[in-house]
């Protein structure tokens, strides 16, 4: 996620949706690289604590605590307090740098340098703790949920594409950049709208940025997906997309229970058809080093309690898992394969049963069923009815 798309969802939220502390805390450093701070600030120090109590983000930020209490609801209430949104966002507003407000504001640009696009379109995941749960940003917002602290996860930049520059290419690239922000923000609500800003960028042929266009499409628009894998020269890269990874941030972004399975399923047989790695392995930290996950998407989906990596329990939503399941292990998922712990994705299934219960596994439930069915298929002995080409 880049600053700007972390800025126009924020914009699409009610003006009076509440916001935590924690929550705060995680916007202004996620906008960090594209706000003017008062000349008091001490951000120039790197933060080696998060932001999450109003003078810590009042000094960060240079700014008397009074301006911090003035966006609380209700006045100075005890903690949790939560903190108007309209209020905030007003305040960043105000805030932007100019290459950036210019962007937000008329899609125009002025004199741009490479080291400052870089800088501006820095992709990050920000990821809050919610009861000893990752919980991504907005869907804790959704959630209207009280974060305890929050962390972030790195992504891939555009650095690389600093060579054969131009201050020609330069406002191209931060232009694509642009749009691919739109495009993400866009693709939720209107494929139409997503396809509409993808057509108007499609000329400038970036193939990293291609990459990206294409995993923002992935699981809301699989058609357009298909397209733009089309329209790319070289494929854009897919055998190196790592899919455990998309899921993983799938997964902390999104409530498992309100998946569209056939969606998840028809972009696994995609990647599939494009001879992307379904077993790639995936090692995941926030950016104090911290290990989030470790494994594959069969470790993925065997923590079903969260008790591994953090993730709220599965619940109420067996037959979608199951599907899921069915899917992946059809196109090859492999239950065996061992993370750097040394745990298997069966492993972790049974320590879940050991921990909670006989049966509490879904995992290992389906797993029963699936292995039964597939010897009761190899065992049986089909025989030919005279006449007849059908088997019974």
């Amino acid at each position: 996620m880049t600053p700007l798309e972390f800025l126009l969802k924020l914009k699409k939220l009610p003006p009076d949706t509440q916001l935590a502390i924690a929550h705060l805390g995680a916007t202004f450093e996620m906008l960090s690289s594209v706000l003017v701070k008062n000349s008091s600030s001490i951000a120039t120090v790197k933060l080696t604590t998060r932001l999450t109590s109003e003078s810590g983000l009042a000094d960060w930020l240079g700014e008397p605590l009074s301006t911090i209490e003035k966006w609380r609801i209700n006045g100075a209430l005890a903690p949790p307090r939560k903190y108007h949104l309209g209020s905030v966002y007003e305040w960043i507003i105000t805030h932007i740098v100019p290459m950036f407000s210019t962007q937000i504001r008329a899609d125009e640009n002025s004199d741009i340098q490479f080291s400052e696009i870089a800088e501006v379109w820095k992709m990050r995941i920000p990821v809050m703790i919610v009861n000893d749960k990752l919980v991504g940003f907005f869907r804790s917002v959704a959630d209207e949920a009280t974060p305890s602290d929050y962390k972030f996860v790195g992504m891939p930049d555009f650095s690389f594409l600093a060579n054969n520059r131009t201050n020609q290419s330069d406002e191209k690239l931060n232009n694509s950049l642009i749009a691919l922000s739109k495009f993400r923000v866009a693709i939720i609500d209107s494929k139409a709208k997503a396809r509409e800003i993808y057509n108007q960028w499609n000329d400038q042929k970036f193939p990293e940025i291609s990459l990206s266009f294409f995993q923002s499409a992935l699981f809301h628009d699989a058609e357009l997906a298909y397209e733009i894998v089309e329209n790319a020269d070289d494929k854009i890269h897919l055998k190196e997309f790592n899919v455990t990874f998309w899921l993983w941030q799938i997964l902390i972004e999104n409530d498992f229970c309100s998946f569209n399975e056939y969606a998840l399923i028809d972009t696994l047989e995609l990647f599939h058809d494009y001879g992307v790695d379904l077993n790639s392995p995936s090692f995941i930290q926030d950016d104090h080093g911290h290990e989030l996950f470790n494994g594959n998407i069969s470790h993925l989906l065997a923590d079903t309690t969260g008790d591994f990596f953090k993730f709220r329990p599965i619940e109420n939503c067996t037959a979608s898992y199951e599907k899921i399941l069915n899917s992946t292990l059809n196109l090859g998922l492999d239950l065996d394969s061992k993370n750097s712990h040394h745990l298997t994705a069966r492993q972790i299934a049974n320590l879940i049963d050991e921990m909670h219960g006989s049966g509490r596994s879904l995992l290992k439930n389906f797993i029963w069923k699936y292995e039964l069915q597939k010897k009761l298929n190899l065992n049986l002995n089909p025989r030919k009815i005279k006449g007849s080409t059908n088997s019974i």
